[in-house]
């Protein structure tokens, strides 16, 4: 069996893993999903947004920052960074109520995989600061990568010039970039890194969705000795075992 993340190994093991990233931020209070309240710092998209011109939308677009949390004041360890996945609607600073979920989706978790900045940071807050998880380093960047996620969300061709999603401006850095993040998902091939990803959709009635992520890569990716750790089948079949065992004692006295 491989062991492919802290949360599995301590599941089967039954221990509490402590240090880990990924699970460390309150940004991730509500999985299990739930409802919360959304703020968005950057609304009106700023300096981290470019210009973008696709099927049902041209204006700007790039990486919104903001915070999730349950109830009560904010938490500054809420804070995360996410990309519309629609377009009949528009942001707002909120915070308003937002409903969160887990996304299941193979080619947007590639998109990450291949394209999101410092994913070894795994999430967005650690040790009392921001991290550069999903940093891009200019508004270019972000820009494609945002248009890459429509085109994954909205169509099922990974391009950017046929089906029902496409760029309809002229050509510019931003369709380029993100043609070639379409490109890389296309490519991908028989990796499984990409099962590492978790996304995770927010929505309203009143306001834009959207889509964040958090990776977690494995604690080691090797059979681990015999007999360190037991196969959850073997496990199971013990406990069967054990408890036949016990109920036969019961019945002999």
């Amino acid at each position: 069996m491989r062991f492919r993340s802290r949360a599995l190994l301590a599941a089967v093991l039954g221990l509490g893993i402590s240090g880990t990233t990924a699970a460390g931020a309150a940004e991730i209070w509500a999985y299990a999903p739930g409802d919360g309240q959304l703020s968005v710092i950057n609304p009106g998209g700023g300096a981290s947004f470019a210009p973008v011109h696709v099927s049902g939308y041209n204006g700007h677009g790039g990486q919104f920052s903001g915070n999730f949390w349950d109830t009560g004041a904010m938490p500054a360890d809420s804070f995360f960074r996410f990309f519309c996945i629609e377009l009949g609607q528009h942001a707002n600073a909120g915070p308003h109520a937002y409903s969160a979920s887990v996304l299941i989706d193979d080619d947007l978790r590639k998109l990450y995989d291949k394209a999101y900045p410092n994913k070894a940071a795994g999430d967005f807050w650690d040790v009392g600061a921001a991290t550069a998880f999903g940093a891009f380093a200019d508004a270019t960047s972000a820009a494609a990568f945002q248009v890459a996620v429509w085109n994954i969300v909205f169509d099922n061709d990974l391009s950017l010039s046929a089906g029902g999603f496409t760029w309809n401006g002229a050509v510019t850095q931003v369709s380029q970039q993100a043609q070639a993040l379409l490109d890389l998902v296309r490519d991908y091939g028989n990796g499984t890194d990409y099962r590492n990803w978790t996304l995770y959709r927010f929505d309203s009635t009143r306001f834009q969705n959207y889509v964040s992520a958090t990776y977690e890569a494995p604690v080691f990716d090797v059979l681990p000795e015999p007999g360190t750790v037991p196969e959850p089948g073997t496990v199971a079949l013990l406990g069967v075992g054990l408890a036949g065992l016990a109920a036969s004692r019961r019945r002999r006295q």
